[in-house]
């Protein structure tokens, strides 16, 4: 399916779905396969790919999916398909999505793969079937196939730039964030970075300084701007990040809305934050409180 840019009328298009990547994608059949092995090797290699058949799959939430490859649905999906199951292949290279079309009431499935930015997007589509059980069969077939062949197979062509470690420390100690370090060097923070690292790789850095004040003076601000971005993807909006004021220009099948995103934060100067002085202004605002606190028992008492 292709969609109109106003997100109003879906148009169908032959198999493409409306998950990124499908429409430029290369079918696996022309990727790096057995095929493509010269025949003394062959014996080698299926071995390898005998391997690969037997790699688990699993069901995953739709929370896990859409912490994943959620970022390349189209919000105009709903409108054509009913998603029904989710499901990653071992060690995650992998995700797919068992769907029904609402029009025709017949089964099939998307594969995802990583592009070269290591983004999910989609790779491959199943053939339509009468009955979920058969569609679910070829979506496996065609993770696995997914699996099988070389990482680049599914890049895309389109990607800009090369992949960013986004929690490789890039300035002195002095400078990165507490939270930062926190968040990349603590074991048990590992689920919020698995989190974090794919929903950053869609995100576009309208300012050109997301990284450097992601681990420096801006980290909360940034946390804040990755949630609202999520929370906006999963709401069914597109975002229009081609412009760095407001922080979110947001379409949807209700109209349009715009986002600026605002944090309480310490004051920045020459990228140091600068110390707070101390008020009198608590202890002002603790006698106020005694006294409220006494007036309210004083009436409550007056009262009973």
């Amino acid at each position: 399916m292709d969609f109109d840019s106003n997100l109003s009328t879906p148009q169908a298009s032959g198999s493409n779905l409306c998950i990124d990547g499908l429409t430029s994608m290369r079918p696996l059949s022309d990727s790096f396969g057995v095929a493509a092995i010269p025949g003394c090797l062959k014996p080698c290699f299926r071995g390898r790919y005998r391997g690969m058949e037997k790699l688990a799959i699993k069901s995953i939430s739709l929370t896990r999916f859409n912490a994943l490859g959620g970022y390349a649905r189209h919000p105009a999906t709903m409108m054509t398909l009913e998603e029904l199951e989710y499901l990653e292949i071992e060690g995650g290279s992998v995700i797919g999505i068992l769907t029904k079309d609402l029009t025709d009431e017949d089964f099939g499935g998307i594969v995802m793969a990583r592009d070269r930015n290591l983004r999910f997007r989609g790779v491959d589509v199943t053939g339509f079937f009468a009955h979920s059980e058969e569609a679910r069969e070829a979506l496996v077939d065609g993770m696995r196939n997914a699996a099988r062949v070389q990482v680049e197979a599914h890049h895309q062509g389109d990607e800009v730039g090369e992949p960013v470690d986004f929690f490789a420390h890039r300035h002195e100690p002095a400078r990165l964030n507490p939270s930062f370090v926190q968040l990349t060097t603590n074991e048990g923070y590992s689920p919020a970075r698995d989190i974090i690292e794919p929903m950053m790789r869609w995100y576009e850095d309208a300012d050109g300084n997301f990284v450097e004040q992601f681990q420096t003076t801006g980290f909360d601000q940034r946390i804040w701007e990755l949630y609202l971005f999520a929370l906006l993807i999963e709401a069914g909006y597109l975002l229009d990040r081609k412009h760095n004021v407001p922080d979110f220009s947001c379409s949807g099948f209700l109209g349009k809305l715009f986002v600026e995103a605002v944090t309480v934060g310490p004051t920045v100067r020459e990228g140091r934050i600068v110390p707070r002085r101390q008020s009198t202004r608590r202890r002002d605002w603790s006698a106020i409180s005694r006294t409220t606190c006494r007036l309210s028992l004083a009436v409550r008492s007056s009262q009973s």
